[in-house]
């Protein structure tokens, strides 16, 4: 690697380290002088209406301040500053501290079946330079400002009248029953971070709109409840924080590297994370008992695909399937065409696949709808090598309907809405998502040295044979193997997550057909005696039974088992958990 790559892979730890858990202030002198605070009750849904109602007001103040011919969004659904035609802004500036999926499901809801305008609204988030504050602060056209709940920043001197704090986080934990990582979409935030909150209307400047407003959709009485701060903000990243460990102080236990946080971590989960990374085979053994030192075969490949630029959510199972295809390519053991497959799958996942929890990469519209109808309908609306294994899981499905996308160059027709319906209006795709993967795509393309032909449309430059296939799902295994569920053939006996062998809850809309993948396999069990296998790409538990619930499921093959079951020696005890999961915990 060269100086330049290394100096990123320190500014990489650096960001991890130091913008997740500070807070920043850009101004410290208040200049607001009162706003009102509202508390937004009811249930839900409730709520949400509420602020789509306030939304709404924001949009018809936008469209009263810009031309007819302003109001259309840009074909990638990327905001890239004020249009030097568009009058200028009057309107309020409104901010919104929630999840980005959920704050789109509330803009598209306020324009119906309108385009949502170019320079509408902006995000800040996590995966964003802090520099993009600048742009926010000098921007005067944007009306909406999304902000991650826990986005660390303080941002004064903005003309904000309206804000709405939902008082909680997307954050993955990990769960202790169950040794995993699991999402958790409605945290509560601690009171340190609801203060950061106020904290933007307290900084902000006067305007001409009256006294600002507060919305909170939590209850005030039970602020006091709440933990003064956040608790296990790194929890679900700690896979990530020992990779880096071990990249920075190799050959040194764990006490002895400077990061103190490592120090206060329980022996047995670091245990658990430094086996993980092993049995990726990106970490080896030092030459000191309890050190443990960088593969240096895979670890640089590893540092530098954990880049958010290209990895979105700087997933370690996804850098590693990058490094994986990187390595193998570089050596020739893997095909053009299964390269970029890995790139579209790279991209798919940090774009976020199907799920029942967020807007979506693609969503079953009508859940009434049969799996062999909808896969009928879908194949019929898909291209290329994911057409030909939709049946295999989301993340097939998914790379099969982008790819439709890409060959139709429907994502560049105007429209009226921000998605595009297909299968009978079964599924919609979130044109913004689509072109987020398609740039990902294009940047690791260059990143692997990927030739690129202009003359083949995105499904012919991917198709792949079943060599190439199999190659694939070997990476994916090797890459995703501690997010397995086992599916025994007997129906009567309950699927379990590999890791920590406790039962999950299956029994909701997927895009594989547990029941045609047992009459397909049952008879050719190489991967084991019990059953077959899906990678998951998220795990959430159910609050009314307590199950863990597995999503977007994708098939892996016996043959890729085969393959791990020969590098690991054995299987399930290689990767069943070492954490001390309790005995006598059962699960609802």
């Amino acid at each position: 690697m060269g100086a330049g790559e290394w100096g990123h892979v320190s500014e990489a730890f650096y960001r991890f380290l130091h913008v997740k858990t500070m807070t920043v202030s850009l101004k410290t002198d208040p200049s607001m002088d009162e706003f009102k605070e509202i508390e937004i009750s009811g249930s839900h849904s409730q709520q949400t209406s509420h602020v789509v109602e306030i939304v709404m007001k924001a949009r018809n103040l936008f469209q009263e301040n810009h031309e007819p011919s302003m109001l259309s969004a840009k074909s990638d659904g990327i905001t890239e500053g004020a249009d030097s035609r568009a009058k200028s802004r009057t309107g309020p500036l409104i901010v919104l501290f929630m999840n980005y999926p959920e704050a789109l499901n509330i803009m598209h809801t306020a324009f119906g079946s309108d385009e949502l305008p170019n320079n509408f609204y902006k995000t800040l988030s996590l995966d964003k330079e802090v520099k993009s504050i600048q742009d926010i602060q000098e921007n005067n056209d944007v009306a909406l400002l999304i902000v991650e709940p826990n986005f660390p920043c303080v941002v004064g001197e903005l003309p904000i009248t309206t804000v709405v704090s939902t008082g909680t986080k997307a954050q993955m934990t990990f769960d202790k029953n169950s040794s995993q990582f699991i999402m958790d979409y409605a945290k509560p935030l601690s009171q340190s971070e609801l203060r950061r909150q106020r904290l933007w209307m307290e900084k902000a400047k006067g305007t001409q709109h009256g006294v600002p407003t507060y919305y909170t959709m939590y209850s005030l009485d039970d602020v006091q409840k709440r933990p003064d701060s956040a608790e296990g903000p790194l929890d679900g990243e700690l896979l990530v924080l020992l990779f880096w460990a071990i990249w920075h102080w190799p050959e040194r236990e764990v006490a002895l590297t400077p990061i103190p946080i490592l120090k206060a971590l329980e022996v047995e989960k670091v245990l658990e994370m430094w086996r993980r990374l092993r049995a990726m085979n990106i970490i080896q053994a030092g030459s000191a008992a309890k050190t443990w030192k960088p593969n240096q075969e895979i670890a640089p490949l590893v540092a530098r695909y954990l880049n958010p630029e290209i990895n979105l959510r700087a997933s370690i199972h996804v850098a590693v399937m990058i490094a994986h295809a990187h390595r193998l390519f570089r050596t020739e053991m893997l095909s053009v065409k299964a390269a970029r497959i890995i790139t579209r799958f790279a991209a798919i996942i940090g774009c976020h696949l199907p799920t029942l929890v967020t807007p979506d990469f693609v969503r079953i519209e009508n859940e009434q709808t049969s799996f062999p109808d909808l896969i009928k309908q879908v194949r019929g609306d898909s291209s290329g090598v994911g057409k030909l294994l939709a049946d295999h899981g989301s993340l097939w499905l998914a790379l099969g309907l982008w790819q439709q996308v890409q060959d139709s160059g429907e994502l560049n027709m105007k429209g009226p809405r921000s998605y595009i319906t297909i299968a009978q209006h079964n599924v919609r795709l979130n044109k913004v998502c689509i072109s987020e993967v398609a740039k990902i795509s294009n940047r690791l393309d260059m990143s692997l040295n990927l030739p690129n032909d202009d003359n083949e449309v995105e499904s012919e430059k991917t198709m792949l044979s079943d060599k190439e296939i199999e190659k694939v799902n070997e990476i994916l295994l090797d890459s995703w193997m501690h997010q397995l569920v086992l599916f025994p053939y007997a129906k009567d006996l309950s699927p379990v997550d590999l890791i920590s062998l406790r039962p999950v809850d299956c029994e909701f809309p997927q895009t594989v057909s547990l029941d045609w993948v047992r009459k397909k396999n049952n008879g050719n069990r190489s991967s084991g005696p019990d059953g077959f296998a899906a990678i998951y790409f998220n795990l959430l538990r159910d609050k009314t039974n307590g199950l863990l619930v597995p999503l977007e499921l994708t098939l892996v093959p016996d043959a890729a088992f085969a393959k791990l079951k020969q590098r690991l020696g054995t299987l399930v005890p290689a990767l069943t958990t070492i954490y001390p999961v309790p005995t006598d915990y059962t699960d609802p």
